[in-house]
């Protein structure tokens, strides 16, 4: 296991782990290529362009960002401002890493064991009842099982108001309404801060209470605050396939498909058996461009439990960039006509060419935002599935606005693996993606 050592640190990178004595601290995936590079330069210093060149793979990084990530470093080494003890700002040229950096090829190196939070186990059974209720109808992921989850959480608290458990599942309910679309997230923003505060109050050792507090300010497009949260969470259970989960779809709304792939896979590797992270890994492979195996992926959940809705949608996407339009229509007859939904099925009939009915859906999804809540990218994706570019730029500011996550998030979607092909439009869009990210980061 290739390792880099210096002073009381140990530098993982096979794990992308930074270790220290008993703390075991995993690192996001732009924090650790920052770190490694000024470890490896050890006594050089390393300019920004050599840092964007190798951690932002000459990506459009601004002073702001690498300042951004540099901070993150310095911060989980510990060194104090202006004391730098770790990290030299060298003006107008970059960064020098000034203690001596020893390198071992294949040290064998094992994190020290981390607590898992504290689960209120004194709670009495009646409220455990109540709590697997509620675990049972979130698993639903459907708009009335969200619902009746929040009900039976809020029982569980009714018996026992100290049982972080369910303050977390509050919390997680919340975030999923949101993120499925059910509600704006500006409605479920502040019971979803409160309860996974108050979770946090009560167990700060759950490493998945930290994972749902970073989807959260995700959601604010805080993505540095964000990435603490995960950082936090992992530092708390290196073993928790939550903190990759998300890791991977922050990846995959970046942009940065072959992390969103290396983090679903290490997510997998920690829970082989959870469905919901083998359709984190089916989606990484889909906006890696892998679709045929996302779509053996997304068919094997299916297997499994043919109602499962995402893994269906999914499916239909890749399907469409893999032009078997047929069946992404066959999947879309089987699903139900949400909004998002709609404008799939807009999608697909516009690549066969029937712009008419394409236009017909854009009108209903039209008509359905006077009575209900249209996430901007669901116009956003028919508009540019119609080569309507214009319209959905636009509607940039809206997305800004109501902080709509599948709006960066379309445009590494396999939705319009077709349009993308378009030299022009992947020009406007990749114009568009830069200034969404650039605005993420408050």
């Amino acid at each position: 296991m290739s390792t880099y050592r210096f002073e009381e640190y140990c530098l993982d990178l096979d794990r992308r782990l930074l270790i220290a004595g008993e703390r075991t601290i995993p690192l996001s995936a732009k924090t650790f290529g920052v770190l490694q590079c000024l470890v490896r330069a050890s006594g050089r210093t390393v300019t920004k362009d050599e840092l964007i060149a190798e951690v932002w793979q000459h990506e459009d990084a601004s002073d702001a960002t690498i300042v951004q990530h540099v901070w993150m470093v310095r911060k989980l080494l510990g060194e104090h401002a202006k004391s730098h003890k770790y990290i030299l700002t060298v003006s107008k040229k970059g960064y020098r890493f000034i203690p001596h950096a020893s390198h071992a090829p294949d040290e064998g190196i094992e994190p020290a064991s981390s607590a898992a939070g504290e689960v209120s186990q004194s709670a009495e059974p009646a409220v455990w009842r109540e709590f697997l209720l509620a675990i049972h109808y979130a698993g639903k992921r459907d708009y009335s099982g969200l619902k009746l989850a929040l009900q039976h959480f809020n029982a569980a608290l009714t018996l026992d108001s100290t049982f972080a458990p369910a303050w977390l599942g509050i919390a997680g309910v919340y975030s999923n309404i949101a993120f499925y679309a059910f509600d704006t997230w500006e409605r479920v923003l502040a019971p979803a801060t409160a309860a996974i505060t108050r979770a946090i109050e009560l167990d700060r050792n759950s490493a998945l209470a930290h994972c749902v507090r970073a989807q959260i300010q995700l959601a604010q497009w805080n993505i540095s605050e964000s990435e603490r949260s995960l950082d936090r969470a992992g530092s708390v259970d290196p073993q928790s396939p939550a903190v990759y989960q998300l890791s991977s779809f922050v990846h995959a709304w970046r942009g940065e498909s072959e992390l969103a792939v290396a983090d679903a896979k290490r997510a997998l590797a920690i829970g082989p058996s959870d469905v919901a992270l083998h359709g984190t890994f089916a989606n990484a492979l889909a906006c890696s461009g892998d679709y045929e195996n996302a779509i053996a992926s997304y068919s094997e959940i299916l297997e499994l439990d043919a109602s499962c809705r995402i893994p269906r949608q999914g499916r239909c996407e890749a399907y469409i960039a893999n032009d078997q339009l047929d069946l992404a229509l066959r999947d879309l007859e089987q699903l139900p006509r949400t909004c998002p939904n709609v404008s799939r099925l807009a999608c697909a009939y516009a690549f066969l060419g029937d712009d008419a009915k394409a236009t017909r859906l854009l009108v209903e999804l039209q008509g359905r935002s006077s009575k209900e809540y249209v996430e901007p990218h669901c116009f956003a994706q028919t508009y540019i599935a119609l080569g309507r570019y214009d319209e959905a730029i636009g509607l940039t500011q809206m997305a800004i606005a109501n902080n709509d996550l599948g709006f960066p998030g379309m445009l590494n979607s396999p939705l319009l693996h077709r349009r993308m092909k378009d030299k022009r439009v992947r020009q406007t869009l990749g114009d568009i993606r830069k200034f969404l990210l650039q605005g993420s980061v408050q």
